[in-house]
């Protein structure tokens, strides 16, 4: 697109930091709803009300929430600022990056904690034999 001068390069870089957040936001919804809906409709078939998986649930939601947003500010700041290019630039594009798949990699633990959870409910909903209990 920058070639056939439909784009201007500031116009690309806020193309680019809009998708970021897009994604991001994406991204934190989608564990919302995985970690802490899933959970709770989970706990209400059991009759039960576990504080301590909503606490943990709320827990890893704020944590993600939180690193999330400081990978949004370092990856915008680098896209916006990628302009000016020199050594110590380059270490914060590295510096990026390296946060971004911190945030993917929590993003993965953060499914497989939510993931134990709702298999353990489940579990437990088998053993009582209620509704919602996969055979």
């Amino acid at each position: 697109m920058y070639q056939c001068s439909d784009l201007s390069v500031d116009d690309y870089l806020n193309l680019s930091v809009a998708s970021n957040v897009m994604s991001r936001l994406a991204n934190w919804m989608l564990l919302v709803i995985f970690v802490y809906t899933l959970n709770s409709m989970l706990l209400k078939q059991l009759e039960t009300t576990s504080s301590g998986s909503k606490t943990v649930s709320w827990v890893i939601i704020g944590v993600m929430a939180a690193v999330m947003i400081a990978d949004l500010a370092l990856s915008s700041y680098v896209s916006i600022s990628s302009k000016y290019w020199n050594f110590d630039f380059a270490l914060t594009i590295l510096t990026a990056r390296a946060f971004s798949l911190t945030v993917d990699i929590l993003w993965l633990i953060s499914v497989i904690i939510s993931a134990a959870f709702s298999l353990s409910n489940v579990s437990a909903l088998r053993s009582r034999r209620l509704p919602g209990g996969v055979s």
